[in-house]
């Protein structure tokens, strides 16, 4: 199968009611060989919906933005966390567009979006290899749009801090159009502004944070990430590495 990856970015919009899971379909789509580079599927409503470390994504039924991107990256496994880190900036772009000025957007490691203290986006990419290459990826996403109250108290949304909906159709259009612009920077292989761009923008970075490793709380400064995505943290003054699924943050 031939996949034109930048000019068939975005290039078919598939929009259902409710879906178990957008990236669980998307993955349904390419094993049964009908996906192409590009597509987005959205979803008024997931009932599985998921985060980082399995854990349920809250949306309210059509108030939020629940979307995956079928991806054939063409990129060497070595080079993975590059659409990491293109899929993140693409979302925080996105959300820069919408929220205010005053109102600091970071990502938060390894690619959550947060506004000051509060969540606005998660993001959960998976990724099949083959060999020495990325064979696909899903890139899924979950934005909270136009939801006001959360069970949540560090979770927000653009509604919640512009005081106004949005159109879903167009912050659909304006997401694809930044992840879009991301994407071909990745195709380019233009590593070094993923990297350097990712990293000014990285949450609480050299600043002394508290996390949770092994059951015991620890304080460690993030300074950035290596190339296999871990966070790297000064602790007592010593550099360690971290794995999504070693540490949480308190």
């Amino acid at each position: 199968m031939s996949h034109n990856s930048t000019s068939s970015f975005g290039h078919s919009i598939i929009h259902l009611t409710e879906v178990t899971s957008t990236n669980d379909l998307a993955k349904q789509l390419i094993a049964e060989n009908l996906a192409r580079h590009g597509t987005v599927i959205r979803a008024d409503y997931q009932s599985k919906g998921r985060g980082q470390q399995l854990s349920l994504w809250e949306s309210e039924r059509g108030k939020n933005l629940l979307c995956s991107i079928i991806l054939f990256p063409q990129l060497r496994v070595h080079h993975q966390v590059y659409l990491n880190l293109a899929i993140s900036l693409g979302v925080y772009d996105w959300v820069k567009q919408w929220v205010a000025e005053e109102h600091e957007v970071k990502i938060k490691w390894p690619n959550d979006i947060y506004v000051g203290d509060q969540k606005i986006a998660g993001i959960l990419v998976e990724n099949s290899i083959q060999g020495n290459e990325l064979k696909h990826s899903v890139a899924g996403m979950g934005i909270n749009v136009n939801q006001q109250n959360f069970m949540l108290d560090k979770a927000c949304s653009v509604a919640g801090l512009k005081g106004v909906e949005v159109d879903l159709l167009d912050a659909t259009n304006k997401l694809i159009e930044c992840l879009g612009i991301r994407y071909l920077q990745l195709e380019q292989s233009k590593f070094e502004t993923l990297w350097l761009d990712y990293h000014q923008v990285l949450y609480k970075k050299d600043i002394p944070s508290s996390f949770t490793y092994k059951g015991e709380t620890i304080m460690g400064t993030p300074v950035g990430i290596d190339e296999s995505g871990r966070l790297r943290l000064d602790v007592n003054g010593e550099e360690r590495y971290f794995q999504v699924k070693e540490l949480i943050w308190n």
